[in-house]
């Protein structure tokens, strides 16, 4: 899996490469082909970036250092990582056939299935403080329904709390219409609306 990132670098590096170099055979200054070869240059040096990271999570995932449950777990993940770029990623175009995208969908659709359970411990490795996540869901004690039951009623009460108008209101207060933003966006009486003046229309050119 990871030759096969590193063999879409290699081939996207030729093209590019090969690009730049017969337009700046022909003339071209080489800033300009640059600019001409903007996009593929940052999308082969994505790709790289891509391979590097892939090629480092698959080497710490064969350490046999750690835990071997973790590293089947991480090595599926590290799995899906890959079949998640091969399905959406750029640069794939002529490298792939429609039966091997087909067996990446399939192979993307077991790893989702064998990951699902893990899915927890996964987020929780990131070890995030509640107070960081500043959400209900994600909880560190997992209890997230009476979280998310007492986070509801603490809104509530505070959606009823009679609202304070921000500091700086006073500074413009003058140039407010209260009666107007009294109507809270209701229907405005024939008494506030402003007249439409009709547009003035040109006499006719009688030269035309």
């Amino acid at each position: 899996m990871v030759s096969l990132f590193q063999y879409r670098v290699l081939v996207n590096t030729a093209k590019v490469a090969d690009k730049m170099e017969k337009e700046v055979a022909s003339g071209i200054p080489i800033d300009v082909a640059r600019n001409n070869n903007a996009l593929m240059l940052n999308n082969t040096a994505t790709s790289h970036i891509y391979f590097f990271m892939l090629r480092t999570f698959a080497d710490e995932c064969s350490n046999k250092e750690y835990d071997p449950a973790c590293r089947q777990v991480l090595s599926k993940l590290c799995s899906l990582m890959a079949c998640a770029d091969l399905m959406e990623g750029n640069q794939w175009h002529g490298l792939l056939r429609e039966g091997e995208i087909d067996l990446i969908e399939e192979a993307t659709s077991t790893l989702l299935t064998q990951i699902r359970p893990e899915m927890v411990s996964l987020v929780d490795a990131f070890d995030y403080p509640d107070n960081l996540l500043s959400s209900a869901l994600g909880k560190f004690d997992g209890n997230y329904q009476e979280a998310l039951l007492k986070t509801a009623k603490v809104n509530t009460e505070k959606f009823h709390e009679p609202s304070k108008p921000p500091r700086f209101f006073a500074a413009v207060e003058k140039f407010l219409d209260k009666d107007y933003l009294a109507l809270a966006n209701g229907p405005v009486p024939d008494s506030m609306k402003i007249p439409l003046v009709p547009a003035p229309t040109s006499a006719p050119n009688s030269k035309l």
